[in-house]
């Protein structure tokens, strides 16, 4: 299962940050799925959509995770001191399909903790281009609504009217931030590649049809099993000869941060900052963390509820990131190697093993 969540998120957040519509979002919503059916190209619903963790005996290598032996802390003492004599504060979005984490991103609640931390900055998954969106959100150019209209594109791409929402969620929140002195920064630069606007936009279209395809099978926002993705792979066998090498380059440019991790430094400068991006941008040599300084940031992985983690993810994955937070119970685990009480030690050691990514 682990592999499933990775992939979901990296095409999810690949294909989502590419596209840069200036649209307006169309008001009229797709009607739900009434006739789920039993099976998906031969194999059982049931066997594709988990709502529940997987029995360990179908886990292969270290047992699952647990988050009743990973110590914790509720997440109003957590936040108290989460910062540590630490800069950046990187919150990492493991499902961008999930909208219970960007709520609770943009909350009142988180709002205030980052401002009681003293975080000047937030770094949103947004294109520079639509900086002034922001800026005039802000400004009181444009109304909450406005916002929450404008297709911005990226992860911000418009797809029903839960989006819309979502966007309006998040617009408030900015405004509320901005009333406590913190600013927002659109900082997410495009990588170089030479994949053309017509590959990119069929791939688009591709993991659309399979996101959509799924949320028909699983409307209960299941995660998606590799039951799942062969099934719809092997369907589409052809399509992924010819563009596996497209969604390889892409994702090799997507997921080199050190233009945006520059960026970052640029503006804030010596000031506290809070970065909100996809978790897959939180591992390895050119993630976040490692440009920001590993030393110099805590990580937190926002999960919407516990089974996203136990039974999806092996014990001792997360060596490479801190702690995690379950928005359904406002407390927070440790996953990695810094403790609740080195946060306040100067930890650098921090190992950048591989991270799941939803």
């Amino acid at each position: 299962m682990k592999h499933t969540g990775k992939l979901l998120h990296a095409a999810a957040g690949m294909a989502f940050a590419l596209m840069a519509s200036g649209a307006a979002y169309a008001e009229e919503d797709k009607a739900p799925t009434t006739d789920r059916p039993t099976h998906y190209e031969g194999i059982p619903v049931d066997k594709i959509c988990a709502p529940d963790p997987l029995p360990s005996g179908q886990h292969s290598g270290p047992p699952a995770m647990s988050l009743s032996q990973q110590d914790s802390q509720n997440g109003n003492q957590f936040y108290g001191s989460a910062m540590g004599n630490r800069q950046f504060l990187l919150f990492g979005d493991t499902n961008h399909y999930d909208h219970r984490i960007s709520d609770y991103f943009y909350s009142h609640d988180n709002i205030d903790r980052l401002s009681a931390q003293g975080v000047k900055h937030i770094f949103i998954e947004m294109g520079p281009q639509n900086q002034y969106i922001i800026d005039d959100l802000v400004s009181g150019k444009m109304t909450d609504d406005d916002f929450a209209k404008i297709n911005k594109g990226g992860i911000w791409d418009h797809n029903n009217k839960s989006d819309y929402e979502q966007d309006l969620h998040a617009a408030q929140g900015i405004l509320y931030a901005a009333a406590k002195g913190i600013k927002i920064h659109a900082v997410d630069l495009k990588g170089h590649t030479s994949v053309t606007k017509a590959d990119r936009e069929e791939l688009y279209k591709f993991i659309k049809d399979r996101s959509r395809t799924f949320a028909a099978l699983c409307p209960q926002n299941d995660s998606m099993t590799m039951a799942f993705i062969q099934a719809y792979h092997g369907k589409r066998q052809a399509y992924l000869q010819h563009y596996a090498p497209i969604f390889n380059e892409l994702m090799a440019t997507r997921y080199d941060d050190t233009e945006r991790a520059a960026l970052i430094k640029s503006i804030a400068g010596n000031e506290r900052s809070a970065v909100f991006y996809g978790s897959g941008h939180y591992d390895g040599p050119k993630s976040m963390p490692a440009l920001l300084g590993p030393e110099n940031s805590v990580q937190i992985y926002i999960f919407p509820d516990a089974r996203q983690v136990e039974g999806q993810y092996a014990q001792g994955e997360f060596t490479g990131v801190d702690f995690g937070h379950i928005v359904s119970e406002n407390k927070v685990y440790q996953l990695g190697t810094v403790t609740f009480d080195g946060l306040n030690q100067n930890q650098s050691a921090k190992p950048q093993a591989a991270k799941p990514s939803i």
